[in-house]
């Protein structure tokens, strides 16, 4: 019983079992990818040519979530990572078998730069006592660490997500194919007693496994919440004429890509924010608030990520604000610097002033009696008038009154009103406050 028992492990093991007819999906476009993530933002890590038979779990909006099983898994590969002073969570047991001491994530390797140090997207979780195939190892630098990165075949337990519209539901004689590919990445758990065998199945063993302390696993936990929170979409099955094969009546309508987020996504992508005019920002902020609001039911992931970008656009507006008060708080800053210049060369220069003393206002010339206005110039010691300088409009010297200054201009004997008179061509502030 227990030598059948295992051969029966084995063989199942080696002949998985066929998945429900309306979850077996048939890739009708070119240039279909597996991605990591359900998004276009998700990097992709495998290829699905056209006719590939693609086993669909759940349906989300716009993507299906594929389990790595059947034909087109048979050959993938993803990474472990094991971080080089940590040697108790991966034991290599030959050049081409290892098993996991500890749970482990599967990272999914990016098609456009297939190099360990750029997958960052875990697609599984690998319980303890996993067996897995190494494809290749090598030792890299990740954030100033150093890795132990494992090429191995991929679980099936890993997952993948797939455009709908890149999809149709396969027919009876397609489904067929199925089962010819032997998949040989099965990672199975075996617990096996001395009296009665029980064989724990790839299915056991991924979802009911329990921890070490009698809980369930981490991963148990995993796939629960994941069940728990993803709803699949409807779809009705119709058989014919007996004999004939099952074909589908209504599915729901994929569209190929939402062209309108897309378009604002390349827009986004092509200008940096913050060299975006404060009119380009605006509008792109209001194109992709009607995608956050009208496409939070069609499109989730798109209304999400619209979301996202209206923050980010946000802040670019108060950088470009920032950045023009910044520039125009220069110009003022340069003009200042010229005015400095300007004035540090006119005090290092020698000036001959005709007069210097204190500016005040003259109590006898003020415009009455036929007097001309005139500013007073008194020494600031004696108080005695040194000279009187006329009004003139194109110096402005009232706010020069009662400081310490420099005149420069002719200075004449005005007979008529027996004083020194002065036709000012310069008036400088020689000092703050009065001597």
């Amino acid at each position: 019983m227990y030598m059948l028992g295992l051969f029966l492990s084995c063989l199942f093991a080696q002949q998985p079992a066929m998945p429900p007819a309306d979850q077996l999906y048939v890739v009708n476009s070119e240039n279909a990818v597996i991605r990591c993530g359900g998004d276009r933002n998700y990097y992709a890590f495998l290829e699905a040519p056209p006719s590939s038979l693609v086993h669909i779990k759940e349906q989300m909006a716009n993507w299906g979530r594929i389990s790595a099983d059947g034909p087109l898994f048979s050959e993938s590969w993803g990474w472990l990572r094991l971080p080089a002073d940590e040697t108790g969570r991966f034991e290599v047991l030959d050049e081409r078998t290892g098993t996991t001491l500890d749970t482990m994530p599967v990272f999914a390797p990016d098609l456009m730069n297939p190099q360990p140090t750029k997958a960052w997207r875990p697609v599984c979780m690998l319980p303890m006592d996993s067996q897995v195939d190494i494809v290749d190892s090598t030792t890299e630098n990740l954030d100033g660490k150093t890795f132990h990165f494992y090429k191995i075949r991929l679980p099936r337990q890993a997952e993948g997500w797939i455009n709908m519209a890149d999809v149709r539901l396969a027919t009876a004689q397609e489904a067929r194919a199925w089962s010819t590919v032997e998949h040989d990445s099965t990672i199975e758990v075996t617990t096996m007693k001395a009296d009665s065998p029980v064989v724990v199945s790839e299915t056991e063993s991924m979802e009911t496994l329990p921890a070490p302390t009698g809980q369930p696993s981490y991963l148990s936990r995993y796939l629960q919440n994941r069940r728990s929170s993803m709803v699949p979409d409807k779809v009705v099955l119709i058989e014919e004429e007996p004999g004939e094969e099952i074909v589908i009546n209504s599915r729901p309508y994929w569209e190929k890509e939402n062209h309108y987020f897309l378009g604002l996504e390349r827009l986004y992508s092509s200008i940096p924010p913050t060299e975006m005019s404060h009119e380009l920002l605006s509008r792109l902020w209001d194109a992709y608030a009607i995608v956050a609001e009208e496409d939070v039911d069609t499109d989730p992931d798109a209304s999400q990520m619209a979301s996202i970008r209206m923050r980010q656009l946000e802040l670019a507006m108060c950088l470009v604000d920032q950045k023009k008060s910044l520039n125009r708080l220069e110009s003022v800053m340069k003009v200042a610097s010229s005015d400095v210049r300007v004035v540090r060369k006119a005090i290092d220069q020698p000036v001959d002033y005709v007069v210097m003393g204190r500016l005040g206002v003259s109590s006898i010339f003020t415009g009455n009696d036929g007097r001309p206005v005139m500013y007073r110039v008194e020494d600031p010691v004696s108080g005695r008038t040194l000279a009187y300088i006329e009004h003139d409009l194109s110096v402005d010297m009232t706010a020069m009154i009662g400081q310490w200054i420099g005149v420069v201009g002719p200075m004449n004997f005005d007979s008529r009103w027996r004083v020194q008179v002065i036709a000012p061509q310069r008036v400088d502030l020689v000092a703050a406050s009065p001597f």
